[in-house]
C-alpha cells in the first residue's frame, strides 16, 4: 500500500480531488434530471440525509426521496461505476497490446457475456424457473471470464500483439456465431436478448453498486501497483521483455484483471462500446502517455461520460434508450476524429 501512496505527490493530489469533484457534481446534476421536478439543492439534500439526518424532510416534494434514493441514484452510480472500469480496462488493454483499437472487449469478453446472457434468458426461465434477473448477471460474468481466459491461453507465450487481438477477434467472431445459432432455435426470446446486449443501467441496485464498487477499487489498486510494468508495456511486448521485464506473468495479471473487471461490468449493464476506447485516447492526447497521469484524468472522466450517456438515453422523449446506443452515436464521430488528429502530429 506504501507504493500507492508514495507514487503521487501534492499536485497529482489536487488533480485527483478537482476530478473527484467535477465527478460528485455531474452524479447531483444527473440524478436531478428526470420527469419528476426536483432541484439539484433538494437532490444534494436527499443523498446528505440518506446518511445523516442534517436537514429537514418535511421540506422535500412527496415521494422525491423514493424517486431519488431508489430509482434515480442508483442507475446514475451504477453508470459513474461503469464508465470508470471500461475506462481502466480500455488503458490495460491498450497498453498491453499497444493497439490504438484494443478496447476492454478485445478478448472476447462481450461475446463470451452476451452467450452466457442469451443462455441464462433462454434456459434458466424455462428449465430451472428461477428469475432471469438474478442468473442472467452470472451466467453473463462467467461466458466473459471463461472466453477472455480461453483466449489468453490459446496466445500463450506470444509476444506478437497483432496475433493475440486476432486470436480474440476470431474467438468473438466464433461465440457471436453460436449466440446466433441459439437465438435461431429460440426466437421468441430474442428479443431480450437483443435489449440486453444493447446496455442499460435501468435494473441497477445498491447491492450491483456494492460488487460494481468493490470489483472497480480492485482494478485501480492492480493498475497503480503495475504502473511501472504498463509504462514498459507501452513500448511494445519485445522490448518489454528485452528490458526484464517478465512478459508472461505481467500481462497474464493484467489482462486478467481487466478481462473480470469487464465481465462484471458487463454482466450487470450489458455491452457498452466506446468508453472504454476513445476516453483513454483522449485522455493521452492531452496529459501523454505516462499511466500515472492517465489514471488521474481519464477514470472520473470515463464516469462522467457515462453519466452523461446514460442521462440522455432515459431522457428521450418516445421511450427510453440503450446506453450502448448512445455511447456508440457520441462515440464513434469522437473516435474518428481523434484518429485524425493522432495522424496528423
Amino acid at each position: 500500500m506504501q507504493k500507492l501512496f508514495k507514487l503521487y505527490k501534492k499536485t497529482d493530489i489536487i488533480v485527483i480531488i478537482v476530478g473527484i469533484l467535477l465527478l460528485i457534481i455531474s452524479i447531483i446534476i444527473a440524478t436531478t434530471i428526470g420527469y419528476a421536478t426536483i432541484t439539484p439543492l433538494e437532490t444534494f439534500k436527499i443523498i446528505v440525509n440518506k446518511f445523516s439526518d442534517v436537514f429537514d424532510s418535511s421540506d422535500f416534494p412527496v415521494n422525491s426521496e423514493i424517486n431519488i434514493l431508489l430509482v434515480r441514484l442508483p442507475r446514475v452510480l451504477g453508470s459513474a461505476l461503469a464508465g470508470i472500469g471500461l475506462t481502466l480496462a480500455g488503458i490495460i488493454f491498450q497498453s498491453i497490446l499497444k493497439n490504438p483499437m484494443a478496447e476492454p472487449y478485445v478478448l472476447g469478453v462481450s461475446s463470451g457475456a452476451a452467450l452466457g446472457a442469451g443462455v441464462s434468458i433462454i434456459l434458466g426461465a424455462s428449465i430451472a424457473q428461477i428469475p432471469v434477473g438474478y442468473t442472467t448477471p452470472i451466467f453473463a460474468l462467467i461466458g466473459a471470464v471463461l472466453a477472455s481466459i480461453a483466449v489468453i491461453f490459446i496466445a500463450g507465450n506470444s509476444l506478437n500483439s497483432t496475433r493475440i487481438i486476432l486470436y480474440g477477434v476470431s474467438f468473438n467472431f466464433f461465440l457471436s456465431s453460436l449466440l446466433t445459432l441459439l437465438i435461431s432455435l429460440n426466437y421468441e426470446r430474442s428479443s431480450d436478448i437483443l435489449f440486453w446486449t444493447m446496455g442499460s443501467f435501468a435494473a441497477m441496485n445498491y447491492f450491483k453498486i456494492i460488487v460494481l464498487l468493490v470489483a472497480v477499487m480492485i482494478g485501480i489498486m492492480v493498475s497503480v501497483y503495475f504502473i511501472k510494468e504498463l509504462n514498459l508495456f507501452t513500448m511494445g511486448i519485445p522490448v518489454a521483455h528485452s528490458l526484464g521485464l517478465n512478459v508472461k506473468k505481467y500481462r497474464f495479471i493484467l489482462l486478467i484483471t481487466a478481462s473480470i473487471l469487464t465481465g462484471i461490468i458487463v454482466s450487470f449493464s450489458g455491452i457498452i462500446g466506446f468508453v472504454g476506447l476513445i476516453i483513454p485516447h483522449l485522455t493521452r492526447l492531452f496529459v501523454g502517455s505516462d499511466h500515472k497521469k492517465v489514471l488521474m484524468v481519464s477514470l472520473p472522466l470515463g464516469a462522467i461520460f457515462m453519466i452523461f450517456c446514460d442521462t440522455i438515453a432515459r431522457s428521450f422523449p418516445i421511450h427510453e434508450l440503450p446506453v450502448g446506443v448512445v455511447t456508440s452515436i457520441i462515440g464513434a464521430p469522437i473516435f474518428i476524429y481523434l484518429l485524425k488528429k493522432r495522424s496528423k502530429i
